[in-house]
């Protein structure tokens, strides 16, 4: 009797707990319920935002890839749950937040299998390649734009059984559409070569937090643009540019209160050695008016009126704009003017030279210099007083001829042999140009009224190329050049570079082209102090060639002409280009079957018309404008 007891209890407990389990979760008598198979357990993935770290159990190349994808915000704190709690790597990522380096990358990325790495004995140690492509780094915080295709390799070692990343880059690596949202281009005024002018440097800054109010962001981007101004130029900008403000000023405070910019620096600003005092102010002046254009500015030092500055005894206690002589005075040339005259475009016709205005219904005029031969490569100095152009003789060999403005003189240079188009320094004192010496380039200057040309510095250029062209910018501190190989001729294109103008010729060459990937280049011009025009040739069947505007270290090339080859109104754009002196218009060669005519277009890319007309066999070509 007591086992059947017993089992009575099992029974009834048994019933209890089976009742408790089955009326758990019972749905209502008027719905259906599908039973379906219990799913497998979720198999560890990456984490679902890259700031939320990652999860256990994670494969080689999902750690790979959720570094890579925490690395693409910008945020080093992001970063550092993937990799090795190691004190020099995570002492890496943190410095990652000067954001003075910084790699960008397009499109997306696909880690490859991991592999062991050799150079290690430890079995838990694998390589990780990862393939990108490259748009362009960050260099001390200027652009070095670049379009190759890169292998990055990530190590990675276990850490309590899980990977993480051993190896993290000397510069994050950022995709481009965050890098847009996260850096900002700035402008710092730096002294150009002659001491006499301002050269404009963008550099990249991080921009304010999102939500930031806009006030607020204005403040914290000017006194970070005021701080990346007070140190010393760096890289290569430091072979040319130089800073007229003492080396030890520093930024006690800045505020931003009533479109009033109130920058108050420490002692040195007003040290006794350093540049001249109206260009240290026209420096702090220029800088944040071009961040914040419609401010004034009032510079203190140690909190009282800065007074007299330096040794030209500048009285530097009011406020400023950049357009308040002696600033505005001092400074002239760097942004888009009319030149003294002429008012007219100048290009060859034929072997002879002609200059008409800006409307279709402007008849071209001829220049009658009194030089024989067929002329060409014509190009107005930047003051308008002064035509130089090249001149072909019966031996063949170009030689250098420069006209006055009015053109009732003109005059040889002495200058001959197997010479480029001519560039003015942007005062007008002095012509660059290239001579082909044997296989070798040589840079020479030309001072109008002056017996022989003078050789110049010719720095040699990247990968062993050789200049084509060479055109100096209106602040006289920078040079573009097209550089090809040995066997080119002046005037082929090839790729674009930035170089540095110094007193003694191009002093050097940034590394990387600045155009890469928008094909040949041809008839660079600087449009003003910061921005550039070429025409690109991809050397593809159907190209017609494109008109590219970008700023001058590269950033954002856009194409202003870039027609349809197959529509019936395309145009052959041809491979020479110039910018009237306001730096709205454009004018290049259009070839058709006829010959060739100046055609326009104005800088938002609208208003496209024909200036000249071709004729029967008539050839327009090397439009000119003040040399930009």
């Amino acid at each position: 009797m007591a086992d059947r007891r017993v089992a009575r209890v099992l029974w009834t407990l048994l019933a209890t707990l089976l009742l408790a389990a089955c009326s758990t979760g019972v749905p209502p008598s008027d719905k259906v319920v599908v039973v379906s198979p219990v799913p497998p357990a979720q198999q560890p993935g990456e984490s679902s935002g890259p700031g939320s770290g990652p999860r256990p159990g994670l494969s080689e190349a999902q750690v790979a890839q959720g570094f890579m994808r925490a690395m693409a915000t910008g945020d080093p704190d992001r970063v550092l749950p993937w990799t090795v709690p190691d004190k020099a790597a995570q002492a890496q990522v943190q410095a990652w937040k000067s954001g003075r380096a910084v790699s960008v990358y397009h499109g997306e990325f696909q880690p490859q299998a991991a592999i062991d790495d050799r150079d290690s004995d430890d079995r838990d140690q694998k390589l990780v390649t990862v393939r990108l492509q490259l748009v362009g780094t960050l260099d001390d915080h200027r652009w070095v734009p670049d379009s190759r295709q890169v292998d990055i390799q990530l190590r990675l070692r276990q850490v309590a059984g899980e990977w993480r990343v051993a190896n993290p880059e000397k510069a994050p690596w950022i995709d481009d559409t965050d890098f847009k949202q996260r850096y900002r281009p700035v402008v710092l005024f730096l002294v150009a070569p002659d001491q006499r002018h301002l050269a404009p440097v963008q550099v990249f800054l991080p921009r304010p937090a999102p939500g930031t109010p806009q006030v607020v962001a204005l403040r914290m981007r000017a006194e970070a643009t005021m701080r990346a101004l007070l140190a010393e130029p760096e890289g290569r900008v430091s072979r040319t540019l130089t800073s007229a403000i003492p080396p030890d000023t520093e930024l006690r405070r800045l505020d931003y209160v009533d479109n009033l910019v109130s920058v108050d620096l420490s002692g040195g600003f007003a040290a006794s050695t350093g540049g001249s005092g109206a260009v240290r102010v026209g420096q702090v002046v220029w800088t944040l008016t071009r961040l914040i254009p419609t401010a004034t500015v009032r510079v203190t030092v140690d909190g009282r009126p800065a007074g007299v500055l330096g040794p030209d005894r500048f009285n530097a206690a009011k406020a400023w704009r950049r357009s308040m002589p002696p600033l505005g005075d001092l400074f002239t040339g760097l942004w888009p003017q009319r030149p003294d005259g002429p008012g007219g475009l100048a290009f060859a016709h034929n072997g002879d030279l002609y200059t008409t205005g800006l409307t279709t219904s402007v008849q071209p005029m001829p220049l009658p210099f009194n030089a024989t031969g067929q002329k060409i490569a014509p190009t107005w100095a930047p003051h308008g007083n002064r035509l130089a152009f090249l001149l072909l003789g019966d031996g063949g060999a170009p030689s250098l001829w420069i006209g006055s403005g009015d053109v009732l003189t003109v005059k040889p240079s002495g200058v001959h042999g197997g010479l480029s188009a001519p560039s003015w320094l942007p005062d007008s004192s002095k012509l660059l140009l290239l001579r082909r010496a044997g296989s070798q380039v040589e840079l020479l200057g030309v001072v109008p009224g002056m017996p022989g040309p003078s050789k110049l510095v010719l720095a040699p250029m990247p990968g062993g190329l050789q200049p084509t062209v060479l055109r100096v910018s209106p602040d006289g501190a920078f040079v573009l050049g097209v550089g090809a190989s040995r066997q080119a001729k002046f005037g082929d294109g090839g790729l674009l570079f930035l170089g540095l103008l110094g007193p003694t010729g191009v002093v050097d060459w940034f590394p990387r082209p600045v155009a890469p990937g928008l094909g040949q280049v041809f008839s660079p011009v600087w449009v003003d102090s910061s921005t550039v025009a070429f025409i690109g040739r991809t050397g593809n069947k159907d190209d017609l060639g494109k008109l590219w505007i970008m700023d001058a270290d590269g950033w954002d090339p856009t194409p202003l002409l870039n027609l349809d080859p197959t529509s019936e109104t395309a145009i052959d754009i041809g491979d020479q280009l110039t910018v009237d002196p306001t730096g709205n218009r454009f004018i290049f060669v259009v070839q058709s079957e006829d010959g060739t005519s100046l055609w326009m277009i104005d800088r938002l890319g609208a208003s496209l018309r024909q200036l000249t007309s071709p004729g029967i066999n008539g050839f327009d070509s090397e439009p000119s404008f003040a040399t930009r």
